[in-house]
Formats: C-alpha cells, sequence, structure tokens
C-alpha cells in the first residue's frame, strides 16, 4: 500500500480506504491520515490520536506514521511548533524500529518546520544531505529545501549555487530558480516557453510578480496558500502599491503590523512598511519598522540583501540610514548623485546648477513650510543639467526621512533618537548655503548638538 501510495499518485484514494478495510488484523490508522493529507484534510488529520494501542512493532510503526502525519497537516496549517512536537515523536519511534528511510524523510520534514519559524540550521541539513544513500528525487528535494533556507538567510546567490545546475532541473526546481533570479535583479533563467516553465507554480508565479511589482500597481496573489508563499505574496502586494500615491495606508494594511518569521522576509516586510509608514508621515511606524529591520539584519547570512532592497525601492532612504545608524552596513553613499540645493554632489565631486531651481526642489521634497515657486524654463534649465545624473537623490526627501524616523524614536523613547538627530545634522551639512538658511530654524530648535 505504501509503495502504491508513492510511485502511483493517480491511483485512487476511494479505492485505497476500500482496500484498507479489508486489512482487519494490521494498524492502518497512519495509513489512513496519509490518504486524508493528500486530500488535503489538514484540520481532520490534527483531531486524531496518534498513540500507540498496543506495544508490538506494528503499532509502533503506525504510531510513528501518525504522529508524521500529523506533523505534516501542522506544518500546512502553519503551526510549525506543533509540527515540531509530533515530527519529534515521530523521528524517535522511527529510529527505536530501524525505518531509516522514512526517518530520513521527518528529518527533512522536521527542517522545513524549524524554517517556518526562522531556527535555520544549515549544518544539520548539509549532514542530512550528505547521507549516501538519498534517492534522487529525495536530493532534489532537499535541495530546494536547502536554497529556500539560504534565500530565508538573505542569500539568494547561496540560494542559486544550492539549486545546482540548470540542466538538472524539474519544473519545481525551475521555478525556484526563476523566483531567485527576480530577487537578484538577474534577467529571466529560461524563456518563457521553455517546456520547463509552469507559470502556475506558487515560485513562477511569485518571480514573474515580483517583477512587475516595480512597474505596475495592484499584484494579485491572495490565493497563494502556503509557507513560504503566502508571506511572499503579501509582501510583494504591499511593494507593488508603494509608487502609487495616496497608496500608503493600503500599503500598510496589506503587510501587517506582525514582522514574519524568516530573516528575508522580515527584511522586506520592515523596509516596505518603513517606506510606505515615512511616505504617510507616521513617524512612529516607521520607526519601529526600522528597528525590526535592525533586528532581523542580525540573522541575515549577507547583510548586504538590505542595503540592495533599500537602494531599489527608495534611493532617498538609503541615502538617510547611510548618514545614520546603518552607516556599517549602507556603504555605496559615494556612488549616488546627490541634489543638495544649488548643487550635485558624487563622491568628491561638486556640480554647481543655475538658478534657484535646485533649492525649490530640495525644499519640495522636504515638504517644506516655504515654497518657491519656478518658470517652465527654469525647470527645464534645471533637468538639462541633471541629465548627466542619473538617480539623482533629492536630499530633502531625505532630510524629512530623517525629521520623521527622529520623532519616532523621540514617540517612543528609543536611543537611537541622538542618532537620528546627528543624522539630520549631516544631511543638513551636504546642503548649500542657500539652503541650510532655509533649514536653520529646525536645525537649532530640534536638532542642535546636546
Amino acid at each position: 500500500m505504501q509503495i502504491l501510495f508513492a510511485h502511483d499518485p493517480s491511483y485512487p484514494l476511494l479505492q485505497l480506504e476500500d482496500e484498507l478495510d479489508q486489512l482487519l488484523t494490521v494498524p492502518t490508522r497512519g495509513t489512513r491520515l496519509m490518504i486524508r493529507i493528500e486530500q488535503r484534510a489538514y484540520e481532520e488529520v490534527l483531531k486524531a490520536t496518534p498513540d500507540p494501542i498496543g506495544i508490538d512493532a506494528l503499532e509502533l510503526e503506525d504510531a510513528s506514521r501518525a504522529h508524521a502525519m500529523i506533523g505534516i497537516a501542522a506544518l500546512n496549517l502553519d503551526r510549525p511548533h506543533l509540527a515540531l512536537e509530533h515530527l519529534r515523536a515521530a523521528i524517535t519511534l522511527g529510529r527505536a524500529l530501524g525505518t531509516r528511510r522514512r526517518v530520513q524523510a521527518m528529518q527533512f520534514d522536521w527542517h522545513r518546520a524549524r524554517e517556518h519559524i526562522g531556527d535555520l540550521d544549515l549544518p544539520s541539513l548539509d549532514a542530512l544531505m550528505m547521507q549516501p544513500d538519498l534517492s534522487d528525487r529525495t536530493q532534489r528535494w532537499a535541495q530546494r529545501l536547502r536554497a529556500q533556507a539560504l534565500l530565508e538567510l538573505g542569500a539568494p546567490e547561496d540560494a542559486l549555487r544550492s539549486l545546482g545546475m540548470p540542466t538538472l532541473d524539474g519544473p519545481q526546481d525551475a521555478a525556484q530558480r526563476e523566483f531567485l533570479h527576480a530577487l537578484m535583479h538577474l534577467p529571466p533563467a529560461r524563456l518563457a516557453d521553455d517546456p520547463l516553465i509552469d507559470p502556475a507554480l506558487p515560485y513562477h508565479r511569485l518571480a514573474e510578480a515580483y517583477r512587475e511589482a516595480k512597474q505596475c500597481a495592484g499584484v494579485k496573489l491572495r490565493d497563494l496558500r502556503g509557507r513560504p508563499f503566502e508571506g511572499y505574496a503579501r509582501i510583494i502586494e504591499g511593494r507593488s502599491l508603494l509608487n502609487v500615491k495616496g497608496m500608503s495606508d493600503t500599503v500598510l494594511a496589506i503587510l501587517g503590523p506582525t514582522r514574519p518569521n524568516t530573516p528575508a522576509q522580515a527584511v522586506l516586510w520592515s523596509v516596505y512598511r518603513a517606506v510606505a509608514a515615512l511616505e504617510d508621515r507616521q513617524a512612529k511606524s516607521a520607526h519601529q519598522a526600522l528597528v525590526e529591520l535592525s533586528g532581523a539584519m542580525m540573522r541575515l547570512r549577507h547583510a548586504g540583501f538590505v542595503a540592495d532592497e533599500v537602494l531599489r525601492t527608495d534611493p532617498a532612504l538609503y541615502v538617510t540610514m547611510a548618514l545614520g545608524p546603518f552607516s556599517e552596513v549602507f556603504t555605496g553613499l559615494a556612488q549616488l548623485p546627490l541634489l543638495v540645493g544649488q548643487a550635485v554632489i558624487e563622491g568628491p565631486h561638486r556640480i554647481k546648477l543655475p538658478g534657484r531651481t535646485g533649492r525649490a526642489l530640495v525644499l519640495e521634497g522636504a515638504r517644506h513650510k516655504e515654497k518657491i515657486e519656478i518658470s517652465r524654463s527654469e525647470k527645464g534649465r534645471l533637468l538639462e543639467a541633471l541629465r548627466g545624473f542619473p538617480g539623482v537623490v533629492n536630499i530633502g526627501v531625505s532630510l524629512r526621512y530623517a525629521e520623521l524616523l527622529h520623532g519616532g524614536a523621540v514617540e517612543d523613547g528609543h536611543p537611537s533618537a541622538a542618532a537620528w538627530a546627528k543624522t539630520y545634522r549631516h544631511l543638513w551639512g551636504l546642503l548649500t548655503p542657500d539652503a541650510q538658511s532655509v533649514f536653520a530654524n529646525e536645525l537649532e530648535n530640534s536638532y542642535s548638538e546636546m
């Protein structure tokens, strides 16, 4: 029955149950729960009693399988701690019975459960994958599991290497590879008409949505179920509305108030939530998002994952963070052209701009109460002068962010308030004198040296 169940997925499940009814002298509870897992009746599986009725080997084997199925059901219902409890019991019974292959399979599920709670153990997973008798099918599945673990540690490059050569891909490997390419801002790994591309697979849908989220609004992924897909779906849906005027509240509602467990998802969630809160002038929420980000970064394998995502999402926030408490990680400031008033600075270079238009844009970016009306011709001359600086960052926006983050830290009573005040002073020091004079009162009243 087990062999048939594993190797012929098309076999009718109802017929399997009928055949199980004929086995009167053998415990069948665990196998029946396997059928319920295939039917996705997870809630029903959780109600099962897994403990053995007797002490003979068949009863213990059945109990081991029942515990394993309850663990898998708990995983699918996003109850990883319950899953770990039952998988631990299943593995203990399996070891006592000497069912080595089944223990191997349950250990991989154990690692899936640990990944769900953000408690990743790569050395243990690597040791499990080094066992010489893994089937090719199990090996490929384990490679995908390891790649997912590396991604959740903020190391998509390592995850891509873990998947191995593309020539060995099946449809699931190909879909996961596409998502990793999207997160790394690489071109698609395969052409759209490649026979391995299945647009319906969750990873492929996430890859397409992530690429689209940067250009268009309203990506819809709410129908995706299961980990890690649901988490990424929510995050990418929120990202797709970040650049839509007036949608910041909606972005915050989509992302929700609770940080995801795994580090990579927590980083994306924190960055997008901070950007939306800053746009909506929710100072406390923006500051709290960056506090969450700081915590998530400590669990990452490579912190550069954070800096890259912030730079691509909101360069003005990158500048603020690079001059603030995140300066050790955000180290690429010298490569960014900054509009600082009547000049653009890029590293050691400073290029003077015509007229008063630069100052007007800085004030506009800071949403300062003082406004400067500029003519169409003045704006045209400025745009012509800025043509040589693609991706120029308006430091007025960075000043506004520093002001909000300082205010949020003060409201929270957080010790980073002094660091954000220092960030504001640093940004002010980069302005040309004509722009500095406008912000002099703010500097003196709120950000003077303590």
